[in-house]
Parts: C-alpha cells; structure tokens; sequence
C-alpha cells in the first residue's frame, strides 16, 4: 500500500502540522507488529469520535445543500460522506498513534522519529 503523505506532498504536511504529526511515522507505526493493538485502537477511537464530532457539525449545511441542489446534493453528499467514513478515521488514528505511544514501547528503529517530548 503507498504511503499516505506521498500524495499530498511532503512539504505542504510539514507546513499544515509540523514536527508534532508526522503521518510517515504514524504509518509504520499503525503497520508494524512491534507496537500494541491497544495503542492502535485507542488512536482509532479517537479518529472515530472526532469524524463524529465532525459529522455532527457538517450536517446542517449537508441539509441546506441537499435541499437546494435535491439530485445533485443528494448523490454528493452520499459519495463525500462515504469516503470521509473510510478514510478520515484512519488518517486521524495515524496522525495521533505516534503521540500515544510512550517512548518506551516504541521499536528501537522508530525511536528517533518521535516527538520529544512524547
């Protein structure tokens, strides 16, 4: 699977969130099986509940869209909201796992790619 930050480019990542997320990190992190189920299901909860938060915000103006625009809002909004079901959770979860994880239990080989004050 490619990694997440290639598409979107390194530098405009490095700009939006620092040194603090680094979703490359966070990737390996999420794939390897050195690091707990728990950290990384934790750090999926906490993508979960922020979509919702998200969602819950965005559905009044999805109401407004969708009746202004019935056909076209309607079949929009559908496909957004699928993908941003999918795909949100999961680049949250990746942003945060390196956070969560003490420094303790992280492998050796990803030690240095950490916050530092993590």
């Amino acid at each position: 699977m490619q990694d997440p930050v290639s598409f979107v480019g390194k530098k405009l990542v490095h700009r939006a969130v620092g040194d603090r997320l680094n979703l490359q990190t966070g990737w390996k992190m999420m794939r390897d099986r050195g690091v707990s189920a728990r950290y990384k299901l934790i750090a999926v909860g906490i993508g979960c509940v922020a979509l919702a938060a998200l969602l819950a915000v965005e559905f009044p103006v999805e109401i407004v869209v969708g009746g202004l625009v019935p056909i076209l809002g309607f079949v929009g909004n559908f496909a957004v909201d699928g993908l941003e079901i999918v795909i949100a959770p999961l680049l949250i979860a990746i942003a945060v796992l390196p956070l969560l994880v003490p420094r303790q239990k992280v492998p050796v080989k990803m030690n240095r790619a950490l916050p530092r004050n993590s």
